[in-house]
């Protein structure tokens, strides 16, 4: 829930700016991260009943799927009879469509973002960014 938190708050600051498109690229990498996982889900639980389906939609929708999924593994739950494969790769499947679509490209969107505001020389939009902190060092590291 942490991650969709920020994802949606550097949306917001994204679009108040003059970031746009990187707004527009990072919803959309939010957006097909969604879907992707629903498509999972729906196939993981198609078997199954109709609750069942919606129930697992809304923990996608409300971005806890990672949390749920790691807490059926850590509890040792079986396949229940309604799933495709267990708890495990459910996980791992989750897990990995969530950073093909979302972290890895929003991890560098983000970066981009960042060093495109240090060219600009307005550093304050971006200060709070591990980005800009490594960006700093390295001249500083140089010079030594």
């Amino acid at each position: 829930m942490l991650d969709l938190a920020t994802d949606i708050t550097m949306i917001k600051i994204y679009s108040t700016t003059d970031q746009g498109s990187n707004a527009y690229s990072l919803l959309a990498m939010v957006l097909i991260c969604l879907v992707f996982q629903l498509w999972l889900v729906y196939a993981q639980t198609s078997g199954g009943p109709l609750k069942y389906t919606l129930q697992e939609f809304l923990i996608v929708l409300s971005g806890l799927k990672p949390g749920f999924d790691a807490a059926r593994v850590a509890r040792g739950k079986a396949k229940n009879e309604h799933n495709a494969v267990d708890p495990a790769t459910e996980l791992a499947f989750c897990k990995g469509a969530e950073l093909f679509c979302e972290s890895i490209p929003g991890c560098i969107l983000q970066i981009n973002a960042c060093m495109l505001v240090l060219q600009v020389s307005e550093r304050s939009e971006c200060e709070h960014s591990g980005a800009v902190i490594i960006a700093n060092e390295r001249p500083a590291r140089q010079a030594e």
